[in-house]
C-alpha cells in the first residue's frame, strides 16, 4: 500500500515537472512579448516595447532593447485640452492624418531605453497560487541595477508588488526627459526639458502593506446610488486598501538643468523667466515611505486619508556653482488610497540661494540675449515678495502645495523662520534705539563737560547762600555798617589831604598873578575899557581888588581872626 502511494506521488511529481519544463521550453515567447506590450499600453499611461525575449537556462529570461514610455500628462501641471470627437458623417482620416496622430501620441510620452533586463524565477514557485517572486538585473543608461527583487502576492494584490532595488549605480541621466519630469516634480518652481548628470548610487525599497484594524469600517462601507426604477443599488466594496512602506536614497553628481524656466505666479497669471543652464552640482535625497498615521511628524497634518501612503523628505539638498537648493525636512507627498498617481498631493517647503555670478550669465541666439538672469537678480533684490521670503541666512523660501500635477507655489517664509526674522528685526530695532540713545547721551555729556570747562575758566563768583529772614536782616545791617565805616575812612582821607594841601599852600611864597583883560565875575562880564578903572565890581556893587577879594574901606587888614573854625566831621 505504501509503495503504491509513493509511486503515485512520484508519478504526479514527475508529471508536474515535465509539464513545467514543457511549458517553459515550448512556451511561445513571441506571443508573450506581444501580450506584455499590449497589457502595458492598454491604460495609455505607459508604453512598452521589447526587442526580444530569450531563455537563458532554467528559470531565467533575458529581455533586450526594452523601451519604457511614461505619459507626460502624469507630470504636466496644466490640464491638456481634450480633442472633441469627429462629427457624424465626416470623412475618414487619411494616412497623413494618421501619421500625424501617431507622431503626436509619440510626443506625449517620455521614453527610457534599457539595454537588457534579466529576470530570474523558480519554476516550482510558478505552481504556488499565492504568488511568486522574480530576481531582477537591469542594464540601462550606462549603469546597472543589480540584485533586484520583485515579489507578487495575491493577498495584497498583484498590482502592488514588493520592489527591492538595493544596488543602483553609475546611471547617466539626461538621455530622456523622464528624469527632467521627476526633477520638475521635486523642484516645482523650475521647469526644464533635460537634466544632465550621474546617479552615483541609490537604493529603493517598497513594501505593500494591508490596512487591517483601521480600515474595518471602510471595508464595510458601501456606496449607494439610485437606479432608474427608484430602487437603491449597492456597489460591491473595492476591497481593503493598502499602503507602502520603505525608503528611497539617491546620491547624484554633476547635475545640470538645461535651459530651465523659473515660474512665478502673479495676480495676472504665471510668468516664466528663461534662464541659462543651472549647475546644481552634487545632490543627496533621502525619503521615507510609510502610512500617515504611523509617522509622528504627520500628526499635525489634517487630511481625511489617515491610511494614505506618505513620502516624507528626511533630507534633500543640492550644492553647485549656480545655486544651493534645499528641501525642508518633513516636507511630504501624500498618495491617497485607491487613487491615481495624478491625485497625489504635496506640501513642499524649499529654499534656494543663487550665486551672484549666475546673474551675469547670458545665452545669445541669433545676436539676441534670450535669457533673463540679470532680471532675476534685480527681482530678487527689489521685489517685495522675494524680500519677504528671504530668511536670515540669505535663502529665498518657496511653499508648493496642492496636487502633484498642478501645485500652487508661493514665495513665503515658514512660520518658525518668520518668527526668527521678526525677532531679529526687533533686536535690530532695539539695538538702533540704544545706539541712538547712546549717541544722544554722549552728546549731552560732551556739552556738559564743555560747560563745566567754561565755568572753570571763568572768574569764580560766590554763590548766594540760602538763608532765613533773620540772617538777611543781619547781613543787611552788616553791609550798612561796612558802608558807614568806608564813608568815614574816605572822609578822614579827604580831611588829611585838605590839611596837607593847606600846609603846602602856606609854605609857598605869594606870587602875583596876572589878571586877564577880561574876567567873569559871578556870571557877569565887566569891561575894563568901559569902567576905566582897574577895580572890579560885582553885581551887588561891592568892589573887589585885583585878586577878587571884596574891598571894604572900613575893614582893617585881614588877620584871620573872627573866622569860624571849620567843623570837623567825624
Amino acid at each position: 500500500m505504501i509503495k503504491k502511494i509513493v509511486a503515485i506521488v512520484a508519478y504526479l511529481t514527475l508529471f508536474l515537472l515535465v509539464t513545467v519544463l514543457c511549458l517553459y521550453f515550448l512556451f511561445p515567447l513571441e506571443r508573450l512579448r506581444e501580450y506584455i506590450e499590449y497589457k502595458a499600453g492598454a491604460a495609455k499611461k505607459y508604453q512598452l516595447e521589447i526587442g526580444s525575449i530569450e531563455r537563458n537556462g532554467l528559470g531565467e529570461l533575458v529581455l533586450t532593447d526594452v523601451t519604457v514610455g511614461v505619459n507626460k500628462k502624469l507630470f504636466k501641471r496644466k490640464k491638456s485640452a481634450r480633442t472633441p470627437p469627429p462629427p457624424a458623417g465626416s470623412a475618414p482620416e487619411t494616412d497623413d492624418k494618421k501619421n500625424a496622430a501617431e507622431e503626436k501620441s509619440a510626443e506625449e510620452y517620455s521614453f527610457i531605453d534599457i539595454e537588457q533586463i534579466s529576470v530570474t524565477f523558480s519554476l516550482l514557485e510558478m505552481l504556488d497560487p499565492s504568488g511568486m517572486s522574480f530576481g531582477l538585473d537591469v542594464e540601462l543608461l550606462d549603469g546597472r541595477i543589480a540584485d533586484g527583487e520583485i515579489e507578487l502576492s495575491r493577498s495584497v494584490g498583484l498590482g502592488k508588488p514588493r520592489v527591492s532595488l538595493p544596488t543602483i549605480e553609475n546611471l547617466t541621466l539626461g538621455d530622456s526627459d523622464f528624469v527632467a519630469a521627476i526633477f520638475s516634480s521635486i523642484m516645482p518652481s523650475l521647469k526644464t526639458e533635460h537634466v544632465l548628470g550621474y546617479l552615483d548610487s541609490g537604493a529603493v525599497l517598497l513594501e505593500p502593506q494591508l490596512s487591517e484594524d483601521d480600515e474595518e469600517d471602510e471595508e464595510e462601507q458601501e456606496d449607494e446610488e439610485t437606479a432608474a426604477d427608484g430602487k437603491k443599488k449597492k456597489k460591491k466594496p473595492k476591497g481593503p486598501p493598502s499602503y507602502y512602506t520603505g525608503s528611497i536614497e539617491m546620491d547624484l553628481s554633476d547635475i545640470t538643468a538645461m535651459a530651465p524656466v523659473l515660474v512665478q505666479r502673479t495676480k495676472v497669471g504665471a510668468v516664466e523667466v528663461p534662464l541659462t543652464d543651472m549647475r546644481l552640482g552634487n545632490c543627496t535625497f533621502k525619503l521615507r515611505i510609510d502610512r500617515k498615521d504611523h509617522i509622528e511628524e504627520m500628526d499635525k497634518v489634517k487630511t481625511k486619508y489617515q491610511t494614505a501612503t506618505v513620502v516624507l523628505f528626511e533630507k534633500g539638498q543640492c550644492k553647485g556653482e549656480s545655486l544651493d537648493y534645499y528641501v525642508r525636512e518633513n516636507s511630504f507627498i501624500l498618495f491617497p488610497p485607491r487613487a491615481n498617481f495624478t491625485k497625489a498631493r504635496m506640501d513642499l517647503w524649499t529654499k534656494l540661494a543663487f550665486n551672484p555670478d549666475y546673474f551675469e550669465d547670458k545665452r545669445v541666439e541669433d545676436g539676441e540675449v534670450v535669457t533673463r538672469n540679470k532680471e532675476l537678480g534685480q527681482g530678487l533684490e527689489f521685489d517685495r515678495r522675494w524680500q519677504k521670503s528671504q530668511d536670515l541666512d540669505g535663502f529665498y523660501w518657496m511653499h508648493c502645495k496642492g496636487r502633484l500635477s498642478k501645485p500652487k507655489c508661493r514665495r513665503k517664509l515658514p512660520p518658525d523662520e518668520a518668527k526668527k526674522k521678526k525677532a531679529q528685526k526687533d533686536i535690530e530695532k532695539k539695538r538702533k534705539a540704544e545706539e541712538k540713545k547712546r549717541k544722544r547721551d554722549e552728546a549731552r555729556k560732551k556739552r556738559e563737560e564743555e560747560k563745566k570747562k567754561k565755568a572753570e575758566d571763568a572768574p569764580k563768583t560766590p554763590k548766594p547762600k540760602l538763608t532765613s529772614a533773620k540772617d538777611d536782616r543781619k547781613e543787611r545791617a552788616r553791609k550798612r555798617a561796612d558802608e558807614r565805616r568806608k564813608a568815614k575812612a574816605e572822609a578822614r582821607k579827604k580831611q588829611l589831604k585838605a590839611k596837607e594841601a593847606a600846609k603846602e599852600d602856606e609854605a609857598k611864597p605869594e606870587v602875583e598873578e596876572e589878571v586877564p583883560e577880561d574876567e567873569y565875575v559871578d556870571d557877569e562880564y565887566v569891561d575894563d575899557e568901559e569902567e576905566g578903572d582897574e577895580d572890579y565890581r560885582d553885581v551887588h556893587g561891592e568892589e573887589r581888588d585885583v585878586h577878587g577879594d571884596v574891598h571894604r574901606p572900613d575893614a582893617g587888614p585881614d588877620t584871620g581872626e573872627g573866622e569860624e573854625e571849620e567843623e570837623e566831621f567825624p
